[in-house]
């Protein structure tokens, strides 16, 4: 849990940490993230969960202003639309996002087996930059017996990716953790149904039986649960898809989302002249 008693802010706070802590880096570092906080006339947080963390830090919370990041649905809309040629049986999962345990490739890992249960043919692509579990994640699957089902990509390239969004059954994002996530956003810009799992801030834009689905926290087989209702229903993944779009439209607008960012600024700059 976060130790907002434990943040420093101040210079002479700075010193007194010093003089009693042995780890000056670490002190240094805390001071330098946090300092600077303070300082800054506004605050852009990127999710009602970042404000409220904030807020609980200390901060004056009408210097917060909450706006969230975006994709831009025109510049999705303009590239090629036929789907990436994927030669693989399906359904097809598709995953996006390193190779962390924060972001929950094990979790995934450990459901496959429980989705090909009741799909014996379904596929799982792994895309994605830092392949610093990649020993771990096919591990997982010879363990449990779906590494014939298991197929690494390496990094698309923008184009590539929203074309292999076009070509799956569903996007299946199972972090742990996130800032923002914004593989479910550009997911339904392409018109992928998406499984996540249910924590702050993903769940925000990912609203259950909406525009999504989502997945219990740190649960494969909760997390397979709710890949086998997408697949087991095509009436829901129609309309997840049109939930996404119109999620889109209404509540990540990137015009309008760019006039709030202006405003935000233009009352700063009052604030200093002032």
């Amino acid at each position: 849990p976060p130790r907002y008693d434990n943040l420093i802010y101040t210079a002479p706070d700075l010193a007194r940490r010093f003089a009693r802590e042995r780890r000056p880096r670490r002190v240094l570092r805390n001071y330098l993230i946090h300092a600077p906080l303070r300082w800054a006339d506004r605050l852009i947080a990127i999710s009602d969960h970042e404000r409220e963390t904030l807020i609980a830090m200390g901060l004056p919370a009408a210097r917060i202003a909450t706006i969230p990041l975006w994709v831009d649905v025109a510049h999705a809309a303009s590239l090629p639309q036929e789907p990436a040629a994927l030669d693989l049986p399906r359904p097809i999962l598709l995953y996006v996002g390193q190779l962390k345990y924060r972001k929950g490739f094990d979790l995934l890992a450990r459901a496959m087996p429980l989705v090909r249960e009741r799909y014996p043919a379904a596929s799982f692509v792994f895309v994605g930059h830092s392949p610093r579990q990649l020993a771990a994640l096919e591990e997982i699957a010879r363990a449990n017996g779906t590494a014939d089902a298991l197929h690494i990509l390496g990094r698309p390239d923008p184009t590539e990716l929203y074309r292999l969004y076009r070509a799956v059954d569903a996007l299946v994002f199972p972090s742990r953790y996130e800032g923002f996530g914004l593989p479910p956003l550009e997911a339904m810009a392409a018109g992928c149904p998406v499984i996540t799992t249910d924590v702050p801030v993903v769940n925000e834009s990912v609203r259950d039986g909406e525009n999504g689905l989502l997945a219990p926290y740190n649960d494969p087989a909760g997390l397979a649960a709710t890949i086998l209702r997408l697949l087991d229903d095509p009436d829901l993944r129609a309309r997840l898809i049109a939930g996404g779009r119109a999620t889109l439209a209404e509540r990540f607008d990137g015009d309008r989302l760019t006039e709030r960012i202006v405003r935000v600024y233009e009352e700063a700059g009052r604030r200093v002249g002032g």
